[in-house]
C-alpha cells in the first residue's frame, strides 16, 4: 500500500510540472510563428478531451456481490471462489468485495498473486471449462491442491468454505459523460 500511494504522490508532483511544461512548449511555438504546428498542437489537446473512461452499472455489480455472499457460510474461518463458467476475469475482484462485505478472509482475493506452486489459480479462473477433464475430475483436483496449501499452512479444510459460482459473462463498460 505504501508503494501504491508513494506512485500517486510523486505522480500527483509531476502533473502540474508537466502542465507547465507544456504550456512553455506551446508558448515558444506561438512566440516562432509556427502557426501550423500551434494549430496541429491545439487540435490534439482537443482531440484527447473527447476520451472518455468507461464505468461499471454499480448496482448490477453490488447485486452479483450480494448473491456470493448469501453463500457465505458465517461460521468458516475464509473461503475460496471458484468461478464455473468462461468468463472468470472477475473472480479475484468478486473474492475481494465479498471478504469486505462478509469480514471472512478469501484464499483468492485481489492481493497480489495466488499462491504459488499449488495451481489453485488454474481452478479458481475456471479450470473446468479450459481442460478435458470432467467437472468430478477437475473438482477433485482443485481439492487436492487446495489442502496441500491449507496444509502448508496447518488450516484445517473444514474451517475453509469452497464456494462454486457462476461469474458475470460480461461487464459492459459503458462511457461515462459528465453532462
Amino acid at each position: 500500500a505504501g508503494g501504491i500511494r508513494a506512485q500517486y504522490r510523486i505522480t500527483m508532483i509531476l502533473v502540474p510540472i508537466a502542465a507547465i511544461g507544456i504550456a512553455l512548449a506551446y508558448q515558444s511555438v506561438v512566440d516562432r510563428k509556427r502557426w501550423w504546428l500551434a494549430a496541429l498542437f491545439t487540435a490534439l489537446c482537443v482531440v484527447e478531451n473527447f476520451e472518455s473512461l468507461g464505468t461499471v452499472d454499480r448496482i448490477y455489480v453490488e447485486q452479483h456481490v450480494a448473491s456470493i455472499v448469501q453463500k457465505v457460510d458465517p461460521s468458516s474461518k475464509a473461503f475460496f471462489l471458484v468461478g464455473t463458467n468462461k468468463d472468470v476475469r472477475w473472480v479475484a475482484d468478486d473474492a475481494a468485495w465479498v471478504t469486505l462485505a462478509t469480514g471472512i478472509p478469501t484464499i483468492n482475493g485481489r492481493y497480489g498473486n495466488f499462491p504459488s506452486g499449488y495451481d489453485l489459480k488454474e481452478y479458481a479462473y475456471g479450470m473446468y471449462n479450459d481442460k478435458n477433464l470432467s467437472r468430478k475430475e477437475a473438482k477433485l483436483n482443485m481439492e487436492e491442491a487446495l489442502q496441500c496449501w491449507l496444509d502448508t499452512h496447518g488450516i484445517k479444510r473444514e474451517d475453509v468454505q469452497c464456494i462454486e459460482y457462476e461469474t458475470l459473462e460480461k461487464i459492459t463498460l459503458k462511457p461515462y459523460r459528465n453532462d
